[in-house]
């Protein structure tokens, strides 16, 4: 395994402050990832014999496209929006290609660059994330940095996955919170037959709504905007996109702020599974202590019968 510094900084949810702290000034106490060795297909710029997709001309029509931004938002939240190109399926960059949405809120002052923000999810607009982001982060970023949000692929205005009408009926009709053995295998066969269907409606893009086609995504943003290096902030879900960043362009990593950061290593099932246990743990922990405050209303009912009960 491959270790690697970074400017990165993890904080904690809604600190704003820090979070211009550390993207604003030069001495910033910058911790220090150690992420996996990447695969033969991973874009290693600082090591000799792998691919940077920037310097292969197979990719010069994604990476020195020029783009137009069309005014959109209101008079009080001005934006800017335009749609970049990028391929389905980034080892065949000949093959089918999508289309992202993106927009943008210009510097109000000393441009430094461009902040490149994801709120999280997976899935949740980037978009609409923009305004709020302007609005609630501290106001030294908005001056300094133009805010740009996208629908990552797959996702709202980007080409989004979608499933043929019916499709989601025998999955609705079955109980989504099974209490037996047969019920469950009802649910997960009902849920397969599903998501087989969203597949195949949804074509060749179906593999390839991932975390590593993303990062890479995000770098051919990093070239259209014109920046040199990314500047990032990610949330949640979005710091495993910036660890992902990170892993196939150190390099290009300018500062780059995780918050709420998650383990890049886990697969969806397993964070689904560490999601669930997380907020089993939090209600048992409330339910514990509960029966000491004079307001709980599970004072008369022990933690085991609370959880029996459904609460």
């Amino acid at each position: 395994m491959d270790s690697h510094k970074y400017k990165v900084t993890h904080i904690g949810r809604k600190r704003p402050l820090a979070l211009s702290i550390a993207l604003i000034t030069a001495g910033t106490a910058f911790v220090g990832l150690s992420v996996g060795s990447t695969t033969a297909s991973a874009a290693r710029p600082d090591i000799p014999g792998t691919v940077d997709p920037a310097a292969q001309p197979r990719y010069a029509k994604f990476y020195q496209r020029t783009v137009t931004w069309a005014p959109c938002g209101t008079d009080t939240m001005p934006l800017q929006g335009t749609r970049v190109r990028v391929p389905v399926d980034w080892s065949r960059p000949d093959g089918q290609v999508i289309s992202l949405a993106l927009n943008r809120h210009l510097a109000t002052g000393t441009r430094l660059g461009s902040l490149l923000l994801d709120p999280g999810g997976p899935g949740p607009s980037a978009l609409g994330f923009v305004p709020s982001a302007v609005t609630g982060m501290d106001k030294s970023l908005a001056v300094a940095y133009d805010f740009v949000g996208w629908d990552p692929r797959g996702s709202g205005e980007s080409d989004p996955l979608t499933c043929p009408s019916g499709a989601d009926t025998a999955f609705a009709a079955v109980d989504s919170s099974p209490d037996t053995l047969d019920e469950r295998l009802a649910y997960e066969k009902a849920a397969a037959a599903w998501a087989k269907a969203c597949q195949g409606h949804s074509g060749p893009l179906f593999a390839h709504v991932d975390s590593g086609s993303s990062a890479r995504d995000m770098d051919v943003f990093r070239a259209v905007l014109g920046d040199r290096k990314l500047t990032y902030a990610g949330f949640s879900y979005g710091t495993v996109l910036g660890t992902r960043y990170a892993e196939l362009f150190p390099g290009r990593v300018g500062r780059m702020v995780l918050d709420s950061a998650a383990d890049p290593r886990l697969d969806y099932a397993h964070w689904m599974d560490g999601n669930a246990s997380a907020k089993e743990d939090a209600l048992n922990g409330y339910l514990t202590t509960c029966a000491d405050r004079s307001g709980c209303p599970f004072r008369s009912m022990s933690v085991s019968q609370a959880t029996a009960s459904g609460c």
